[in-house]
């Protein structure tokens, strides 16, 4: 403001006095830089005046116009990330706490279901259960599972396709539908990736105890076991 050529010019005056005659006019002039309200109409006259000012008011609107506000963009995004994660930690404390509750539902529902007492559930007896309406899956269940009925709910949680399932397994899948931010379909792939793995290890077990027995015979063989031919019964 104290340039005599700017203050000579009519124009560069003009916006001198309007927009920096003192320190509350140039804190208003700033905060117009930062919401880039209309500001070309202030640096351009000074610029063209006097060129050497567009390195002030290239920095100026660099850095309060543009990093200011990226800043605060991401402050406001980095606030609304972290609500989120603490909306969804809390979402599962909850679910985790509701779950429990339904443990002794989910027994007190498989033993009514098992109506032969073996320990099992077999597909008949849910089906008899829906036909005769005599209980429920909870509704949070089912919607988690994306099926209809208890028996399309059998149909997912007996991935072996034994036509039973026990206790132990029946509430595991329930609780693994209700609690895992996993689509059912990958829970049922995992679940059989489990039993493969499992008879894998039984029938290496087998061969190793067959291989332990050959090498324990008292008396070898006349013959090459592996040589000898097949013969049809």
């Amino acid at each position: 403001a104290k340039d005599d050529s700017l203050q000579a010019d009519v124009v560069t005056n003009r916006i001198i006095q309007e927009n920096f005659s003192s320190l509350w006019v140039i804190m208003m002039t700033l905060s117009q830089f930062v919401t880039m309200d209309s500001i070309a109409s202030i640096y351009i006259p000074l610029i063209k005046k006097k060129p050497e000012l567009s390195t002030y008011f290239v920095a100026l609107v660099i850095i309060v116009s543009i990093a200011l506000m990226n800043l605060v963009t991401a402050v406001l995004v980095e606030g609304a990330l972290d609500h989120a994660r603490q909306e969804k930690e809390e979402d599962v404390k909850l679910s985790n706490s509701k779950f429990r509750e339904m443990i002794p539902q989910l027994q007190s529902l498989f033993e009514s279901l098992d109506t032969d007492n073996s320990g099992e559930l077999q597909k008949t007896e849910i089906e008899a259960a829906e036909r005769e309406k005599r209980a429920e899956i909870p509704a949070d269940i089912l919607d988690k599972a994306s099926v209809a009925s208890m028996t399309e709910l059998f149909e997912k949680l007996d991935v072996d396709k034994s036509g039973s399932l026990k206790s132990a397994e029946f509430i595991e899948g329930c609780m693994n539908i209700f609690l895992l931010e996993v689509p059912v379909r990958d829970l049922m792939m995992m679940k059989m990736i489990r039993l493969v793995r499992s008879g894998v290890a039984h029938i290496e077990d087998e061969i190793w105890d067959l291989r332990r027995s050959f090498h324990h015979q008292p008396t070898a063989l006349p013959f090459d076991v592996a040589s000898r031919p097949f013969t049809q019964a």
